[in-house]
């Protein structure tokens, strides 16, 4: 919907300043008795009286009668009075001898925003989807070739979104980023962390398959769940990595490190791994850890 009228009924003035200059006339008191004798000169000469009785104060207008003013060329035919230095102009000369009318059609508003020339269209989605929405929109002005002065815009609810969505992605970076360099700081290694965060990515695989198998956008609580899921997953990976690193310092190898935290007990690795006597710690784990 555009709330903007563009068929307006509108006159086009175009004052013969020539003419207009030798009869002691100029544009503005052409522009002044056409709308005095169309509405009034209520905004062009505003002129207020005060009751001496009540204090009361009335606005004073000048109208032409709406039953003289009956057709367009009645209009073409009402007289044009100016004054130059204060003094009124004695004989009045018809509008059509002036100036060029021509009955056109114009916006009934000229909106602005930040200085510039706008036009409102206002979308209302169906659903919930204002993503979905605003895609739809652009494909159909994909189609459209605008000319090269005008731009298309997205205000309102789409800009709040976008701003949202550019907040919280910002916001995922920097807390990643963060987390990386405490880690590098708390496990005096840059490998060790990289591996805690490589299950950042694993889980947003995740994330995505919920999303997709549930048909739920990418909205702002989602993206506060996968920030959770963050938390989650380098939490889970910190007490795997240091978990691993502790069985290391005790002795084992890498590969038996991780199969040992992988399994419920030391029996099921042992099922599973025949190396196991390689696996023996020296602070002597109990199968039940």
């Amino acid at each position: 919907m555009i709330p903007q009228e563009s068929g307006y009924p509108s006159l086009d003035v175009s004052v013969d300043r020539a003419k207009a200059g030798r009869l002691g006339l100029t544009q503005r008191d052409v522009v002044t008795n056409i709308i005095t004798a169309l509405t009034s000169n209520q905004m062009s000469a505003p002129s207020i009286w005060i009751d001496p009785r009540s204090g009361n104060d009335y606005f004073l207008t000048v109208q032409y009668p709406e039953q003289d003013i009956s057709s367009f060329e009645t209009l073409l035919n009402i007289p044009v009075l100016g004054g130059r230095d204060g003094a009124e102009q004695q004989n009045a000369a018809l509008l059509r001898n002036v100036a060029t009318v021509k009955p056109e059609t114009q916006p009934a508003e000229a909106d602005h925003y930040d200085i510039q020339r706008v036009v409102d269209v206002l979308v209302s989605p169906r659903g919930e989807d204002l993503k979905g929405t605003q895609a739809a929109i652009e494909r159909a002005l994909a189609e459209i070739k605008l000319p090269p002065d005008v731009r298309v815009t997205f205000r309102g609810a789409v800009a709040a979104m976008q701003a949202s969505f550019a907040s919280f992605g910002f916001g995922l970076g920097t807390a990643v980023v963060l987390l990386y360099l405490v880690m590098v700081a708390q496990f005096r290694s840059f490998v060790d962390p990289f591996i805690i965060m490589f299950a950042v990515p694993m889980g947003l695989i995740g994330v995505v398959a919920i999303l997709l198998a549930t048909g739920t956008t990418l909205n702002i609580e989602s993206f506060m769940g996968t920030i959770v899921m963050v938390g989650i997953v380098v939490s889970n990976s910190i007490l795997l990595v240091d978990f691993t690193n502790q069985r290391r310092r005790s002795g084992g190898t890498r590969r038996a490190c991780v199969g040992w935290h992988l399994c419920k007990s030391a029996k099921q690795y042992e099922s599973m791994s025949p190396n196991l006597a390689d696996f023996r710690l020296r602070d002597a784990v109990s199968p039940a850890e």
